[in-house]
């Protein structure tokens, strides 16, 4: 150790605290990067693609209305199904998970209305005529439980 401190005193013209300090540093430089090496830590940020993140919400949104809206007086079991109280969803702003809980729309059909509300602004309900896949007995279908402000 002592040949060190000469060695860095002599070489990079230091005092004998500047060589211990600068020691220390490298030290603890050495020990961080080996030791992140020998026990990495878990990502808790793993990189997720955007497509897999809006889904996982929309779940976690679906799930979320689906326990928000069951009615206490009912007693609930696994094996019962699930009666949600629908309530009007706004089509102008809804997520592709909160257009499928309407009766009619599946996932193509709720990316189709996504995909014609970016083109164009629903003023009104019959709009959604406009849109493949809707017809007039489809949208009478839907009609209770969408609305469009």
């Amino acid at each position: 150790m002592r040949r060190l401190f000469l060695f860095l005193q002599s070489t990079a013209i230091l005092t004998r605290h500047e060589s211990t300090v600068l020691i220390w540093l490298t030290v603890l430089v050495v020990v961080g990067t080996v030791g992140s090496q020998l026990f990495p830590e878990p990502s808790l940020h793993a990189h997720m693609p955007p497509q897999r993140l809006i889904a996982l919400l929309d779940s976690a949104a679906r799930e979320q209305r689906s326990t928000d809206t069951l009615d206490p007086a009912v007693p609930q079991s696994r094996s019962t199904t699930i009666r949600a109280v629908h309530r009007a969803i706004d089509v102008t702003t809804a997520s592709a998970a909160q257009l499928e809980t309407v009766p009619g729309i599946g996932p193509s059909t709720a990316r189709s209305i996504i995909e014609y509300r970016l083109r164009k602004r629903l003023t009104s309900v019959e709009d959604l005529l406009d849109i493949k896949g809707i017809g007039k007995k489809k949208l009478e279908r839907m009609r209770p439980f969408i609305t469009v402000p």
